[in-house]
This record gives structure tokens, sequence and C-alpha cells, in this order.
């Protein structure tokens, strides 16, 4: 599991089409069964673009346990964004 916070903003030279967003989201996974699930939470502010950024995860299921995280965008005109982020994650497992 893991949490990581980030900034996208748009990379268009177009002053009239903006995208920022800033959030958090935190990633977990069940590695017996091999399932992942994301909390996204965010805000954002968009001028004449439409769309969204969505993440998705997955996790390998060759024994590894390698989970991967994946960006989807759907604004228009075919906008491409930077993302900035942070990543925090826990270091060891203690068993009670």
């Amino acid at each position: 599991s893991f949490i990581f916070e980030y900034s996208l903003k748009d990379k268009s030279s177009n002053v009239h089409q903006t995208y920022k967003r800033i959030g958090s989201a935190m990633v977990g996974a069940d590695t017996d069964s091999k399932q992942v699930f994301i909390n996204d939470t965010y805000s954002d502010h968009h001028a004449n673009i439409t769309g969204n950024v969505n993440f998705t995860a997955s996790i390998a299921t060759d024994g590894t346990d390698i989970i991967s995280l994946s960006a989807n965008n759907s604004l228009t005109s075919s906008t491409d964004c930077q993302m900035r982020y942070i990543l925090r994650r826990w270091q060891t497992t203690v068993t009670t």
C-alpha cells in the first residue's frame, strides 16, 4: 500500500484552454486475491476543456506482487499533462 500526492497541469500553450488538478490517492492491495483499490481525492480547474484523468492500478500475478499504476487521459483536444508527485509508503510490516 502507498499514498501519492500529486499535481497535474496541462502542457498546452493555449491560455484559453487550461487544466489544473491537485490530489491525494491511497492505493492498497490484497495480495492473496490479487485485487487493487484506489481512493483518489482531488480538486481541479478547467477552462474550455472537458474530460478527466482517471487512475487505474493492477497487481502482478507472477508472485512479485508489484503494483502498476496507470493514468487514462480523456481530456479534449488531446491535452497532454505534466504530473508531479510525492510518494509515501510503509517500509515495514509488524505482525501482532
